[in-house]
């Protein structure tokens, strides 16, 4: 065999294992991208960003009435499986800012209808704009064909079916992330630790960067909402609950009321379900400690207390 044929035997070889690789995944459909996939399940096996952008495309659109969109505040332990009056997929993003979750929510938009939306407002999600890392990208819609992205999910859903309930996108069908396992051992005084030290920092006049809000990301916000409201899809905004004895410090008062006049300027009372959790209605899930893992991440008591109102409100749009 000369030199010249046995490369055009690699190369066609090669070519031939693209081909088949290529048919091979669009065959097995992991991220429900071809055809109709309304009335299947999807989780998340690896990668949340990823793999949430590639559902926004097509699994959300045809089997869900509605997204929740957010950072880890409202992703960790929120399992909206729990809501019974709409079928909400949790779109949320574990340290996700909201010029990230508006490429998502432009995505389902674009590829299906959804009638409700709902948003929980929280500093964390405007405080920068951006996109933080490359894992949210157009091309990963055709690399699913074949790329080590593709590669590493497979690998991962094999190891992360044996962790079982161990993992943190246990029963991820609908987005949320599974936190229970690593929250177990945390004690309320633990808790209470943890915001005694943030408070101390508050006295000082420090740690309060966290309520700074972008000029990109409160556009990006803008943009997402208008957007929302253009298609006739009800909102639901609503105002993470912070501990109480955090919420109520001086300081962070004095910084929060500014974020609150920012974030109220874009809502519309009229039409937009708006809960403040931050009220004195609400004390009974900011009080206790067991409602938080830390500062504000809900261990599955907290979330499951947030889930009963946030159903509540999706029982008046019925």
């Amino acid at each position: 065999m000369t030199s010249r044929k046995y490369v055009k035997t690699l190369l066609f070889l090669f070519l031939a294992l693209l081909l088949a690789t290529a048919f091979i995944n669009y065959k097995i459909n992991e991220f429900g991208l071809f055809g109709d996939v309304e009335g299947q399940e999807y989780r998340i096996f690896h990668n949340e960003r990823t793999t949430k952008n590639l559902y926004s495309y097509s699994y959300i659109p045809q089997n869900f009435d509605g997204i929740l969109i957010g950072p880890s505040l409202s992703a960790i332990n929120m399992n909206t499986r729990a809501l019974t009056n709409g079928k909400i997929y949790n779109l949320s993003i574990n340290g996700g800012n909201i010029s990230e979750l508006r490429v998502l929510v432009d995505n389902v938009l674009k590829n299906g209808s959804i009638n409700t939306f709902i948003i929980c407002l929280d500093p964390y999600i405007t405080k920068d704009s951006g996109m933080k890392s490359s894992f949210i990208n157009k091309k990963e819609y055709y690399a699913t064909l074949g790329s080590l992205f593709t590669f590493k999910f497979y690998l991962n859903k094999y190891i992360d079916l044996k962790k079982g309930n161990t993992s943190e996108f246990y029963d991820s069908h609908y987005g949320y992330l599974n936190y229970n396992y690593k929250y177990r051992n945390i004690k309320d005084a633990d808790v209470t630790d943890l915001i005694n030290e943030r408070l101390a920092k508050y006295d000082r006049n420090e740690a309060l960067e966290e309520l700074h809000v972008d000029e990109n990301a409160y556009e990006d916000l803008r943009y997402v909402l208008e957007t929302i409201r253009k298609r006739n899809i009800n909102i639901i905004a609503y105002y993470f609950p912070r501990p109480k004895v955090i919420f109520d410090h001086p300081n962070f008062q004095s910084s929060y009321r500014l974020y609150r006049e920012k974030m109220d300027a874009l809502l519309d009372v009229e039409s937009d379900i708006v809960i403040d959790f931050n009220t004195d209605e609400f004390n009974y899930i900011r009080d206790e400690m067991s409602t938080y893992a830390d500062l504000g991440h809900l261990r599955q008591y907290g979330a499951e207390k947030v889930l009963l109102v946030l159903d509540e409100q999706l029982g008046t749009l019925q």
